[in-house]
Protein backbone atom coordinates (compact mmCIF):
# COMPACT_ATOMS: atom_id res chain seq x y z
CA UNK A 1 0.00 0.00 0.00
CA UNK A 2 1.53 3.53 -0.52
CA UNK A 3 -0.49 4.90 2.68
CA UNK A 4 1.00 2.69 5.38
CA UNK A 5 -1.84 2.45 6.99
CA UNK A 6 -4.12 1.72 4.88
CA UNK A 7 -5.54 -1.50 3.38
CA UNK A 8 -6.34 -2.69 -0.08
CA UNK A 9 -8.39 -5.40 -0.84
CA UNK A 10 -9.25 -7.10 -4.34
CA UNK A 11 -12.37 -9.10 -5.79
CA UNK A 12 -11.97 -12.76 -7.39
CA UNK A 13 -11.80 -11.41 -10.80
CA UNK A 14 -9.46 -8.28 -10.26
CA UNK A 15 -7.09 -10.79 -8.49
CA UNK A 16 -7.34 -13.56 -11.21
CA UNK A 17 -6.56 -10.30 -13.45
CA UNK A 18 -3.33 -8.82 -11.45
CA UNK A 19 -1.52 -12.29 -11.11
CA UNK A 20 -1.92 -12.57 -15.09
CA UNK A 21 -0.14 -9.13 -15.23
CA UNK A 22 2.84 -10.77 -13.38
CA UNK A 23 2.95 -14.03 -15.74
CA UNK A 24 3.36 -12.92 -18.91
CA UNK A 25 7.71 -13.03 -19.41
CA UNK A 26 9.41 -11.41 -21.12
CA UNK A 27 6.90 -8.90 -21.04
CA UNK A 28 6.84 -6.73 -17.71
CA UNK A 29 4.53 -4.33 -15.49
CA UNK A 30 4.84 -0.66 -15.43
CA UNK A 31 4.29 1.29 -12.04
CA UNK A 32 3.00 4.93 -12.83
CA UNK A 33 4.03 6.69 -9.78
CA UNK A 34 2.99 10.48 -7.81
CA UNK A 35 3.14 12.38 -4.86
CA UNK A 36 0.54 10.07 -3.23
CA UNK A 37 3.57 7.22 -2.82
CA UNK A 38 5.48 9.89 -0.62
CA UNK A 39 3.27 11.67 1.56
CA UNK A 40 3.74 9.86 4.39
CA UNK A 41 7.48 9.81 4.27
CA UNK A 42 6.91 14.11 4.42
CA UNK A 43 6.96 15.05 0.97
CA UNK A 44 4.84 18.23 0.65
CA UNK A 45 1.91 17.69 -1.42
CA UNK A 46 1.03 20.53 -4.23
CA UNK A 47 -2.02 21.39 -1.97
CA UNK A 48 0.61 22.39 0.89
CA UNK A 49 2.78 24.50 -1.70
CA UNK A 50 -0.37 26.42 -2.64
CA UNK A 51 -1.14 26.76 0.55
CA UNK A 52 2.40 28.30 1.93
CA UNK A 53 2.20 30.46 -1.30
CA UNK A 54 -1.14 32.06 -0.27
CA UNK A 55 -0.74 32.53 2.94
CA UNK A 56 2.22 34.56 1.88
CA UNK A 57 0.36 36.29 -1.19
CA UNK A 58 -2.35 37.53 1.32
CA UNK A 59 -0.62 39.86 3.00
CA UNK A 60 -1.68 42.57 1.29
CA UNK A 61 -0.24 45.34 3.58
CA UNK A 62 2.99 44.27 1.83
CA UNK A 63 1.90 44.66 -1.33
CA UNK A 64 3.49 47.31 -4.05
CA UNK A 65 1.59 50.91 -4.42
CA UNK A 66 1.67 50.92 -7.90
CA UNK A 67 -1.64 50.56 -9.42
CA UNK A 68 -0.08 47.86 -12.22
CA UNK A 69 2.25 46.08 -9.99
CA UNK A 70 -0.89 45.86 -7.43
CA UNK A 71 -3.17 44.59 -10.22
CA UNK A 72 -0.65 41.76 -11.00
CA UNK A 73 -0.11 40.40 -7.23
CA UNK A 74 -3.70 40.57 -6.53
CA UNK A 75 -4.39 38.53 -9.62
CA UNK A 76 -1.26 35.98 -8.60
CA UNK A 77 -2.99 35.73 -4.63
CA UNK A 78 -6.31 34.96 -6.44
CA UNK A 79 -4.87 32.26 -8.67
CA UNK A 80 -3.05 31.17 -5.32
CA UNK A 81 -6.25 30.83 -2.95
CA UNK A 82 -7.81 28.83 -5.84
CA UNK A 83 -5.60 26.24 -6.44
CA UNK A 84 -5.17 26.17 -2.22
CA UNK A 85 -8.97 26.08 -1.66
CA UNK A 86 -10.51 24.38 -4.54
CA UNK A 87 -9.89 21.74 -6.98
CA UNK A 88 -7.21 23.51 -9.82
CA UNK A 89 -6.74 23.72 -13.33
CA UNK A 90 -3.30 22.97 -15.32
CA UNK A 91 -3.68 26.68 -16.90
CA UNK A 92 -4.06 28.49 -13.53
CA UNK A 93 -0.96 26.64 -12.03
CA UNK A 94 1.33 26.73 -14.89
CA UNK A 95 0.06 30.73 -14.46
CA UNK A 96 0.69 30.71 -11.28
CA UNK A 97 4.54 29.43 -11.27
CA UNK A 98 5.52 31.30 -14.51
CA UNK A 99 4.62 34.61 -12.59
CA UNK A 100 6.33 33.69 -9.24
CA UNK A 101 9.36 32.44 -11.06
CA UNK A 102 9.97 34.91 -13.82
CA UNK A 103 8.03 38.23 -12.06
CA UNK A 104 9.23 41.68 -12.57
CA UNK A 105 7.61 42.47 -9.17
CA UNK A 106 10.12 41.93 -6.85
CA UNK A 107 7.70 41.15 -4.11
CA UNK A 108 6.76 38.42 -5.79
CA UNK A 109 10.32 37.77 -5.98
CA UNK A 110 10.85 37.49 -2.52
CA UNK A 111 8.33 35.58 -2.02
CA UNK A 112 9.42 32.57 -3.75
CA UNK A 113 12.96 32.90 -2.93
CA UNK A 114 11.18 32.50 0.61
CA UNK A 115 9.19 29.38 -0.47
CA UNK A 116 12.22 27.91 -2.01
CA UNK A 117 13.97 28.07 1.66
CA UNK A 118 10.82 27.29 2.95
CA UNK A 119 10.64 24.05 0.66
CA UNK A 120 14.47 23.18 1.52
CA UNK A 121 13.84 23.27 5.06
CA UNK A 122 10.64 21.38 5.48
CA UNK A 123 8.93 25.06 7.31
CA UNK A 124 6.61 24.84 4.12
CA UNK A 125 2.99 24.96 5.89
CA UNK A 126 -0.59 24.84 4.87
CA UNK A 127 -2.89 26.62 7.78
CA UNK A 128 -1.00 25.60 10.80
CA UNK A 129 0.83 21.97 10.22
CA UNK A 130 4.48 22.27 8.98
CA UNK A 131 6.08 19.67 6.87
CA UNK A 132 7.97 17.21 9.12
CA UNK A 133 11.31 17.29 7.26
CA UNK A 134 12.74 19.34 4.50
CA UNK A 135 13.64 17.29 1.10
CA UNK A 136 17.17 16.55 1.17
CA UNK A 137 16.16 14.66 4.89
CA UNK A 138 14.29 12.18 3.19
CA UNK A 139 16.06 8.78 3.17
CA UNK A 140 13.63 6.31 4.46
CA UNK A 141 11.11 4.63 1.00
CA UNK A 142 7.72 4.40 1.72
CA UNK A 143 6.25 0.65 1.60
CA UNK A 144 5.22 1.35 -1.72
CA UNK A 145 8.71 2.50 -2.82
CA UNK A 146 10.44 -0.44 -1.66
CA UNK A 147 7.85 -3.01 -2.98
CA UNK A 148 8.41 -2.07 -6.41
CA UNK A 149 12.44 -2.10 -6.26
CA UNK A 150 11.96 -5.96 -5.16
CA UNK A 151 9.38 -6.03 -8.07
CA UNK A 152 12.05 -5.08 -10.78
CA UNK A 153 14.28 -8.12 -9.48
CA UNK A 154 11.42 -10.36 -9.38
CA UNK A 155 8.86 -9.41 -12.06
CA UNK A 156 11.35 -7.07 -14.29
CA UNK A 157 9.51 -4.43 -13.60
CA UNK A 158 9.80 -0.83 -14.36
CA UNK A 159 8.75 2.64 -13.19
CA UNK A 160 7.55 5.79 -14.27
CA UNK A 161 7.69 8.81 -12.21
CA UNK A 162 6.10 12.55 -11.73
CA UNK A 163 8.31 12.75 -8.20
CA UNK A 164 10.90 15.23 -7.25
CA UNK A 165 11.57 13.27 -3.66
CA UNK A 166 14.13 11.17 -5.31
CA UNK A 167 12.32 7.78 -3.11
CA UNK A 168 11.75 5.84 -5.65
CA UNK A 169 15.39 6.00 -6.79
CA UNK A 170 16.91 5.61 -3.53
CA UNK A 171 14.72 2.42 -2.74
CA UNK A 172 16.07 0.79 -6.15
CA UNK A 173 19.63 1.79 -5.44
CA UNK A 174 19.45 0.10 -1.61
CA UNK A 175 18.33 -3.05 -3.68
CA UNK A 176 20.69 -3.15 -6.61
CA UNK A 177 23.47 -0.77 -5.66
CA UNK A 178 24.09 3.37 -6.26
CA UNK A 179 25.66 2.49 -10.09
CA UNK A 180 23.22 -0.07 -11.01
CA UNK A 181 20.24 2.73 -11.04
CA UNK A 182 19.95 5.22 -13.84
CA UNK A 183 17.20 7.88 -14.03
CA UNK A 184 16.26 8.67 -17.66
CA UNK A 185 14.39 11.72 -17.38
CA UNK A 186 14.54 13.39 -21.08
CA UNK A 187 14.48 11.59 -24.75
CA UNK A 188 18.05 11.30 -25.61
CA UNK A 189 18.52 9.71 -22.04
CA UNK A 190 16.19 7.14 -22.96
CA UNK A 191 17.37 6.47 -26.36
CA UNK A 192 20.99 5.76 -24.96
CA UNK A 193 20.22 3.37 -22.63
CA UNK A 194 18.45 1.30 -25.30
CA UNK A 195 20.81 1.58 -27.19
CA UNK A 196 23.54 0.74 -24.87
CA UNK A 197 25.45 -2.96 -25.81
CA UNK A 198 22.93 -5.95 -24.92
CA UNK A 199 26.08 -7.69 -23.23
CA UNK A 200 26.56 -4.94 -20.78
CA UNK A 201 25.66 -5.08 -17.24
CA UNK A 202 22.38 -5.54 -16.42
CA UNK A 203 21.02 -1.54 -15.17
CA UNK A 204 17.44 -0.53 -13.24
CA UNK A 205 16.03 2.77 -15.21
CA UNK A 206 13.45 4.94 -13.99
CA UNK A 207 11.60 7.15 -16.58
CA UNK A 208 10.90 10.67 -14.86
CA UNK A 209 8.82 13.52 -16.03
CA UNK A 210 11.65 16.24 -15.12
CA UNK A 211 9.35 19.08 -15.85
CA UNK A 212 7.42 17.81 -12.31
CA UNK A 213 10.96 18.24 -10.51
CA UNK A 214 11.78 21.03 -8.83
CA UNK A 215 15.17 22.07 -9.57
CA UNK A 216 17.31 24.43 -8.62
CA UNK A 217 18.73 27.37 -11.22
CA UNK A 218 21.18 30.30 -10.92
CA UNK A 219 20.29 33.62 -12.31
CA UNK A 220 22.98 35.65 -12.03
CA UNK A 221 23.87 37.19 -14.70
CA UNK A 222 27.78 36.09 -15.79
CA UNK A 223 28.25 33.11 -13.55
CA UNK A 224 29.81 30.09 -15.27
CA UNK A 225 26.88 28.26 -13.69
CA UNK A 226 23.97 30.50 -14.58
CA UNK A 227 20.60 28.32 -16.27
CA UNK A 228 22.28 25.34 -15.30
CA UNK A 229 19.79 23.20 -13.21
CA UNK A 230 20.39 20.65 -10.47
CA UNK A 231 17.15 18.32 -9.69
CA UNK A 232 16.17 18.78 -5.90
CA UNK A 233 16.78 15.06 -5.85
CA UNK A 234 20.65 15.54 -6.44
CA UNK A 235 21.19 17.64 -3.53
CA UNK A 236 23.35 16.18 -0.86
CA UNK A 237 21.95 15.07 2.13
CA UNK A 238 24.54 15.83 4.77
CA UNK A 239 25.19 19.25 4.05
CA UNK A 240 25.31 21.79 6.44
CA UNK A 241 23.53 21.11 9.90
CA UNK A 242 20.23 19.59 10.48
CA UNK A 243 20.53 21.39 13.71
CA UNK A 244 19.88 24.45 11.96
CA UNK A 245 17.49 23.86 9.25
CA UNK A 246 17.21 27.10 7.59
CA UNK A 247 21.20 27.61 7.45
CA UNK A 248 21.34 24.28 5.67
CA UNK A 249 18.74 25.13 3.46
CA UNK A 250 20.64 28.38 2.73
CA UNK A 251 24.01 26.13 2.22
CA UNK A 252 22.01 23.65 0.04
CA UNK A 253 20.47 26.14 -2.52
CA UNK A 254 23.50 28.52 -2.80
CA UNK A 255 25.35 28.40 -6.41
CA UNK A 256 28.60 26.47 -6.25
CA UNK A 257 30.08 28.48 -8.36
CA UNK A 258 28.73 32.28 -7.30
CA UNK A 259 27.59 31.41 -4.04
CA UNK A 260 24.45 33.28 -4.66
CA UNK A 261 21.22 31.93 -3.56
CA UNK A 262 19.99 29.73 -6.63
CA UNK A 263 16.12 29.88 -7.49
CA UNK A 264 14.11 26.88 -7.49
CA UNK A 265 12.29 25.68 -10.57
CA UNK A 266 9.44 23.88 -11.96
CA UNK A 267 8.20 23.64 -16.05
CA UNK A 268 4.30 22.65 -14.61
CA UNK A 269 2.41 21.17 -17.10
CA UNK A 270 0.72 24.04 -19.50
CA UNK A 271 3.76 25.79 -19.84
CA UNK A 272 5.54 25.43 -23.12
CA UNK A 273 8.78 23.87 -22.23
CA UNK A 274 7.37 21.20 -20.00
CA UNK A 275 5.21 20.58 -23.00
CA UNK A 276 7.81 19.45 -25.43
CA UNK A 277 9.75 17.76 -22.74
CA UNK A 278 6.43 15.58 -22.07
CA UNK A 279 5.76 14.62 -25.81
CA UNK A 280 9.38 13.96 -25.95
CA UNK A 281 9.20 11.58 -23.07
CA UNK A 282 5.63 10.25 -24.63
CA UNK A 283 7.17 9.46 -27.72
CA UNK A 284 10.17 7.34 -26.46
CA UNK A 285 8.12 5.51 -24.11
CA UNK A 286 5.78 4.38 -27.19
CA UNK A 287 8.90 3.11 -29.00
CA UNK A 288 10.75 1.63 -26.34
CA UNK A 289 8.78 0.81 -23.01
CA UNK A 290 5.13 0.01 -24.67
CA UNK A 291 5.79 -2.82 -26.46
CA UNK A 292 6.87 -4.68 -23.78
CA UNK A 293 4.43 -4.01 -20.95
CA UNK A 294 2.30 -6.55 -19.27
CA UNK A 295 0.43 -4.49 -17.30
CA UNK A 296 -0.34 -1.02 -16.37
CA UNK A 297 -0.24 0.54 -12.45
CA UNK A 298 -1.05 3.95 -11.20
CA UNK A 299 -0.42 3.90 -7.58
CA UNK A 300 -1.34 8.06 -5.74
CA UNK A 301 -1.44 9.84 -8.97
CA UNK A 302 -4.22 12.14 -9.62
CA UNK A 303 -4.19 12.48 -13.33
CA UNK A 304 -5.05 16.30 -13.03
CA UNK A 305 -1.76 17.65 -13.98
CA UNK A 306 -0.35 15.08 -16.29
CA UNK A 307 -3.03 14.46 -18.48
CA UNK A 308 -1.93 14.20 -21.75
CA UNK A 309 0.98 11.37 -20.62
CA UNK A 310 -2.14 9.23 -19.09
CA UNK A 311 -3.95 9.78 -21.82
CA UNK A 312 -1.27 7.96 -24.28
CA UNK A 313 -0.80 5.48 -21.63
CA UNK A 314 -4.33 4.80 -21.61
CA UNK A 315 -4.64 4.96 -25.26
CA UNK A 316 -1.08 2.06 -24.91
CA UNK A 317 -3.27 -0.38 -22.73
CA UNK A 318 -6.02 -0.37 -24.81
CA UNK A 319 -4.23 -1.04 -28.38
CA UNK A 320 -1.75 -3.55 -26.50
CA UNK A 321 -4.61 -5.26 -24.65
CA UNK A 322 -3.35 -5.04 -21.04
CA UNK A 323 -5.09 -4.31 -17.72
CA UNK A 324 -4.51 -0.53 -16.12
CA UNK A 325 -5.07 -0.96 -12.23
CA UNK A 326 -5.79 2.32 -10.85
CA UNK A 327 -4.57 1.42 -7.21
CA UNK A 328 -6.30 3.16 -4.43
CA UNK A 329 -6.94 2.84 -0.37
CA UNK A 330 -10.49 1.14 -0.11
CA UNK A 331 -12.79 2.52 2.07
CA UNK A 332 -12.72 -0.09 4.69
Amino acid sequence: AYQDSRRYSFNDAQRKELETAFRRPPRRPLFVIGSGVSLDCGVPSMKKVFGYLHSELNKGSLWPRPPEKKRIVAATARLAEALAKGPGYRPMAAKLFGELQDSKVQLLRDIWDRFCLAFLSGRVENETTPLPKGIPDLHEASKAHSAIARLYEKANATCLSFNFDGLTGAALQKQFGEEKVFILDNGSKIRDYFGRDPESSPYYPIFKVRGDIFYAVCRTSGCPAQNRPTPVYEFWADAGSRKDPEKRAKTLIACPACKAQRSLRISFPGLEQKEQETEEMIRELWRYVVPSLSSIFVLGLSGVWDEPIIRDLLTAAQIEHIPVFDVKPSAK
